[in-house]
């Protein structure tokens, strides 16, 4: 499953997923990170920190829900 990366906070994932892209790396299904790419190129303030794990823990579970059902394993 891909998950749309976008808007200002996606810097630093965006960052990660091209430096590991040109050094011919993979970047581990499990990560996950957040925050701006500030000007000295740091990774900066992260909005929705409230916010963010409501809608990880719904689409990790909304996922999982989805695959369990197609194999037959949850009725």
């Amino acid at each position: 499953m891909v998950l749309l990366i976008g808007g200002p906070s996606a810097g630093a994932a965006i960052a990660v997923a091209t430096v590991a892209a040109i050094e011919g790396k993979n970047v581990s299904k499990d990560a996950v990170i957040t925050g701006t790419i500030e000007e000295g190129g740091y990774i900066g303030e992260v909005g929705g920190v409230f916010e963010k794990p409501k809608i990880f823990w719904f689409t990790f579970v909304s996922v999982w829900a989805l695959k369990n059902i197609r194999k037959g394993r949850w009725k």
